[in-house]
């Protein structure tokens, strides 16, 4: 009986202990609670935090886009699309190369922001009731079409189930129109540039491209985000830019880095989570790369018309990201699209969309033209943008490298077929695969003989400016110390005619120069490498040309970058020419 009694006052200290131990653990988060609906998961190094009427907050994150430029350089041409193999997708998940672009730039990159979490229901009910939570939970009663969210968060508020209200609080908003959400997009910017604390946490533009960002009064202002801008982010931003393809930063995976296909069900909110029930509260799985909910629980609306293939096709209604509650985790990529409509048929009339499986995430974007200052900055910008950077994007490069787009369109679709057919024994099939290596190798061959000859062009094309340029000098010189002297009139006369010819040689060379270093430009950076290490041997013990090569390298990588300051290196390779007196061959 004793030992019984033991046992028995034993069972209950523990039982006691565990409990004691459950409140501390978890009950001493209780009071987080309430910050469910905008922040469960803060991180104060990153969270760009701000306020919402009433007490709620809505969280950004920093989104960088790679240089200062305005028109971009060839580190912001990214390749975004890919269905994850589904040939039935491939009409509307091309991929594409696009040139990113930010909204606003600090002293290192472009930039946007990105909100961190999906709309919540709290904060639609924020700003609709103006910050009285009444007024505001009404009007979400009212234009909420999920019934069964609206009688939950009802019973638990009149039940006093405090964890529980802020936990449906904290879902994403869905059911709501497209009308209704910009409703509330209008309302929050209203509301937040009038509301100092607030107006001063948003970015700002400088007043022209020489100034700091923080010049100019006009703030930025909430939005949807562009398609481009969501899969941008989704995918990783400028972290995720790892994997170079001809020099130039891609993403090669559906999916952005951590998640492997087999984990997506620890990111997002989908079927095999949910079992087809619902939405969940926002920030419950983990993160990718800051962001939380950007795969699964609602699809997000972005910024445009649904079209076809992103870049080309027949614009329809709202295109939507990221996938729903109800997708299959097999099915979660970046690139997954859906187009959603405005209007809908129900009980015989036409009315706003809504669908409990669609939702919206805010960016921050600002004007593209602040001041008149500042267009006629970007302008200078654009005509060396058009005539150098432009010829190599995604649209242009087919006119400046051929040769480059055909071995990039040969790889691409090697590696299409490598996806969809890789394990096939078919005679056909692996003939098809050798002969896309063999061809691409063909091409990369012939785009590396390209380069050869372009990197000699351009080094030859330097010392002929160097020394055109010194001619021009010397000769210039002697002419003005001489011009009088009648004993020297024939001599300054033919010297007159020398640096006439001389001049358009050195015009002539610096054409030349400017062209080659323009498409070299766009090439992969290791065929230059290559032919340069090359010289570098070749020509070890000669001082001039070692140097000479130097400064190419330097122009090269600027070049490289979409950056083109011709007049300075002009006067780069003069200054050189000067220094060390180079002379033809």
């Amino acid at each position: 009986m004793f030992y019984q009694l033991k046992a028995k006052y034993m069972t209950k200290t523990i039982l006691i202990g565990l409990l004691i131990l459950f409140v501390y653990t978890f009950g001493a988060k209780a009071g987080d609670i309430k910050n469910y609906p905008y922040n469960p998961n803060p991180d104060k190094d990153n969270d760009i935090i701000f306020p919402m009427p009433g007490e709620v907050q809505m969280v950004f994150i920093k989104v960088e886009i790679p240089g200062t430029e305005f028109w971009g350089n060839t580190e912001r041409i990214v390749l975004m699309g890919d269905s994850g193999g589904k040939s039935d997708d491939n009409m509307f998940e091309p991929t594409h190369k696009i040139p990113m672009a930010g909204s606003f730039y600090d002293s290192r990159n472009w930039y946007y922001l990105l909100a961190k979490y999906e709309i919540t229901v709290a904060q639609y009910v924020a700003v609709m009731g103006n910050g009285d939570k009444k007024k505001g939970l009404d009007y979400f009663y009212e234009n909420c079409g999920d019934k069964v969210l609206i009688s939950d968060l009802k019973k638990a508020i009149s039940g006093g189930r405090e964890e529980k209200k802020y936990r449906l609080l904290a879902r994403p908003l869905s059911w709501i129109g497209w009308h209704d959400l910009h409703e509330f997009i209008h309302r929050y910017n209203n509301w937040c540039f009038n509301n100092k604390k607030c107006l001063q946490m948003f970015p700002k533009l400088p007043e022209s491209m020489d100034k700091e960002p923080t010049k100019n009064d006009l703030p930025g202002f909430f939005r949807l985000p562009t398609e481009h801008e969501w899969e941008y982010a989704a995918r990783g931003g400028m972290q995720a830019l790892r994997k170079k393809i001809d020099g130039r930063l891609v993403y090669d995976e559906p999916l952005p880095f951590p998640i492997p296909k087999e984990k997506v069900k620890d990111y997002a909110w989908t079927k095999s989570k949910s079992k087809g029930k619902g939405t969940t509260r926002i920030g419950r799985l983990k993160n990718t790369y800051g962001f939380y909910d950007i795969f699964g629980n609602v699809q997000e609306l972005a910024a445009g018309l649904f079209i076809s293939e992103i870049i080309q096709g027949k614009a329809g209604a709202l295109p939507a990201r990221g996938g729903t509650f109800l997708t299959r985790d097999e099915n979660i990529r970046s690139s997954l699209r859906s187009e959603v409509a405005i209007y809908k048929k129900s009980s015989g009339k036409i009315v706003d969309n809504g669908s409990v499986t669609t939702g919206a995430r805010l960016a921050i974007g600002s004007l593209v033209i602040p001041t008149p200052r500042f267009l006629e900055d970007i302008k200078k910008q654009h005509a060396r943008y058009k005539a150098d950077l432009m010829k190599r994007t995604a649209i242009g490069k087919s006119t400046a490298d051929g040769v480059s787009v055909a071995a990039d369109e040969i790889e691409d679709m090697g590696k299409k077929v490598e996806k969809i057919f890789g394990k096939s024994k078919d005679p056909e099939i692996i003939s098809l695969k050798k002969s896309f290596a063999k061809t691409t190798l063909e091409l990369r061959e012939t785009q590396q003989d390209l380069c050869n000859f372009k990197v000699r062009v351009a080094l030859d094309s330097q010392s002929d400016i160097g020394y055109y340029y010194v001619r021009i000098e010397k000769w210039t010189n002697f002419i003005k110390r001489n011009e009088e002297k009648s004993i020297l009139k024939k001599t300054v006369r033919d010297l007159k005619l020398k640096r006439e010819e001389a001049g358009e040689m050195l015009n002539r060379s610096i054409a030349t120069h400017i062209d080659v270093l323009k498409r070299l430009g766009g090439v992969p950076k290791k065929y230059v490498y290559d032919v340069i290490r090359t010289m570098r041997g070749k020509y070890a013990g000669d001082l001039r040309y070692t140097k000479n090569i130097d400064l190419f390298m330097k122009h090269f990588e600027e070049a490289s970058r979409g950056t083109f300051r011709t007049k300075i290196w002009i006067e780069n390779i003069q200054k050189l020419a000067r220094e060390i007196m180079i002379r033809k061959g």
